[in-house]
C-alpha cells in the first residue's frame, strides 16, 4: 500500500505558477495544503531563483523522506527558451 503524502513543497517562479500546481495539486485530490516557495518579487529572474533553491529542497527532502513522505514540484516557465530547451 502506497504512502500517504505528508508535505508537499511548490518551488515556483511566481505566484501564478505556485496558484496553477495548487489548484492543480486540489483536483488531483491532495488534500494537504502545500507549503510554497517562490521568487521574490523584483530580485532577479524567478527561473534562476528556482535553479537556485532545486538543490536545496532536494537536500531537505532527501534528509527527512526516512521520516515522512513527502513530494517535491519544481515549476519553471519556457519563455525565453523551448520546451526542449528548457528540459535539456
Amino acid at each position: 500500500m502506497p504512502r500517504r503524502i505528508t508535505e508537499v513543497v511548490v518551488l515556483a517562479e511566481d505566484i501564478c505558477q505556485a496558484n496553477f500546481a495548487r489548484h492543480y495539486l486540489a483536483r488531483a485530490g491532495v488534500t494537504r495544503s502545500p507549503r510554497i516557495n517562490n521568487s521574490p518579487r523584483g530580485r532577479g529572474s524567478g527561473a534562476q531563483y528556482v535553479l537556485e533553491h532545486y538543490p536545496i529542497e532536494v537536500r531537505n527532502y532527501r534528509r527527512q523522506r526516512s521520516r515522512r513522505s513527502a513530494a517535491l514540484i519544481a515549476v519553471i516557465d519556457a519563455d525565453d527558451l523551448t520546451v526542449e530547451q528548457r528540459r535539456g
